[in-house]
């Protein structure tokens, strides 16, 4: 992984908008934490899944109390990983449906 790619995705999350950023603690370099804290801060609306190899419940409430929408820890199944973004994107519209009407 090249040194700058975390701080290149961080630039990319400012200049664009995303529906869903699914982010792993893991990253080299930099806390994930201190990312998802820094999402938070500057994308309050983005809905964030910790995908991530910290398995320990110290860690999930962690993941979630810095502004995690969900937490799935590795080893994961594809078709749980995928119901949970299907569940994230579905309350992400509701709420905005709630906002137009």
């Amino acid at each position: 992984m090249p040194d700058n790619m975390p701080e290149d995705a961080l630039e990319l999350m400012e200049l664009n908008e995303y529906d869903l950023v699914i982010l792993d603690l893991n990253i080299p370099g930099i806390d994930g934490i201190e990312v998802l804290k820094t999402l938070r801060h500057t994308k309050k609306e983005l809905k964030v899944l910790i995908l991530s190899a910290r398995n320990e419940v110290e860690d999930k409430v962690s993941g979630l109390d810095a502004g995690a929408n969900d937490y799935l820890s590795k080893p994961f199944d594809f078709n749980e990983l995928a119901a949970r973004i299907r569940n994230l994107l579905r309350w992400s519209f509701t709420q905005t449906e709630s906002v137009i009407v």
